[in-house]
């Protein structure tokens, strides 16, 4: 809710998944986006991704879970879609 400068995130979301639109909410808003147009989306994927993941914690565990997408996301406490995020902007 750009215009109140509030992030709704809906209730009874597993931790993790709040933490994940936590992050593209805050992302929406430092680039500015007023809507959910798909550019806007995958902008504010990309740098929620950004947000929540270290290279260099990704890089060891991409190294030892043997590029196992949904173990790095376990391990990392991110979403297989923040996963993809990271991963196409690097």
């Amino acid at each position: 809710m750009p215009d109140h400068h509030t992030i709704v995130i809906r209730s009874g979301l597993r931790a993790v998944h709040k933490r994940n639109a936590l992050a593209h909410g805050i992302a929406h808003a430092e680039l500015g986006h007023r809507d959910d147009r798909p550019k806007h989306e995958l902008q504010a994927d990309r740098l929620s991704s950004l947000y929540l993941i270290d290279p260099a914690e990704f890089a060891d565990v991409a190294q030892w879970a043997r590029d196992d997408a949904g173990i790095i996301c376990a391990e990392l406490g991110i979403t297989l879609r923040v996963l993809e995020a990271y991963q196409r902007s690097a």
